[in-house]
């Protein structure tokens, strides 16, 4: 039986059968790999298991807090209606198709707007909008974060959906008449939570390993610290 909670798949199971796995992220049915936790439901009759609640990440001895997990994307509301804004101080209609996937993240750069968007399985992505209602794809994959980091601007991609768990961080050139994405790294997995240390690096918590990004794209170990916070504190 799956319910929907906080915007997290749960999948519940008898006690004497497997413990269920239950995903972080938007629209999407995947299991994270990682630390996991578990709790009874029902008076015991079931059991749910669920990846623990990253909350910070330690890298080059430093620790810092996470700015967004997967547990914390109630922004997209927030995004959704700045961008309702932004469409009405053009005085325009747009009609703009943004796909299936729910607002993650949103940036006005010159010329319009970008729009990141993620529907798990079903595929997400970066869109550029401009001023008279025209879209283009500038990335082709669940993006989960646009991040400023030293003048230039990231966005934070990937994908964890049965065997697939794939991640990438792209430096978005806004320079032109249209933005341009460049792969900068490839991840150990789909991005699960992300801070930002100062002007840096971008540290990333993944279902497999932590890792910290450089603005070259150099990629250095980290180590997150996670907590088993109950079912509750999935929706916080």
């Amino acid at each position: 039986m799956l319910r929907m909670l906080a915007g997290v798949w749960v999948a519940l199971t008898m006690a004497a059968g497997a413990s269920a796995q239950i995903s972080g992220g938007l629209s999407t049915s995947a299991p994270l790999s990682g630390a996991s936790c578990s709790e009874p439901a029902l008076g015991g009759k079931f059991t749910i298991a669920y990846p623990a609640k990253p909350i910070s990440i330690t890298w080059r001895g430093e620790s810092f807090a996470f700015d967004r997990t997967v547990w914390m994307n109630d922004s997209r509301e927030h995004s959704r209606t700045v961008f309702d804004a932004y469409v009405a101080a053009l005085g325009a209609d747009l009609k703009v198709n943004l796909g299936v996937g729910a607002m993650t993240d949103m940036r006005a750069v010159s010329g319009g707007v970008l729009v990141a968007t993620n529907a798990g399985e079903w595929g997400g992505g970066l869109v550029f909008v401009t001023p008279v209602g025209k879209a283009a794809q500038v990335i082709g994959d669940n993006t989960h974060a646009l991040i400023d980091l030293g003048g230039s601007l990231y966005a934070l991609t990937g994908l964890s959906h049965l065997g697939l768990d794939h991640g990438v961080v792209w430096r978005i050139d806004v320079s032109g008449a249209a933005p341009v994405a460049r792969e900068l790294a490839k991840l150990p997995g789909s991005p699960v939570a992300w801070a930002i240390a100062e002007d840096r690096a971008i540290l990333i918590a993944t279902g497999r390993n932590d890792v910290a990004v450089l603005p070259d794209g150099t990629i250095e170990p980290a180590k997150s610290e996670r907590v088993c916070t109950g079912l509750k504190g999935l929706r916080e």
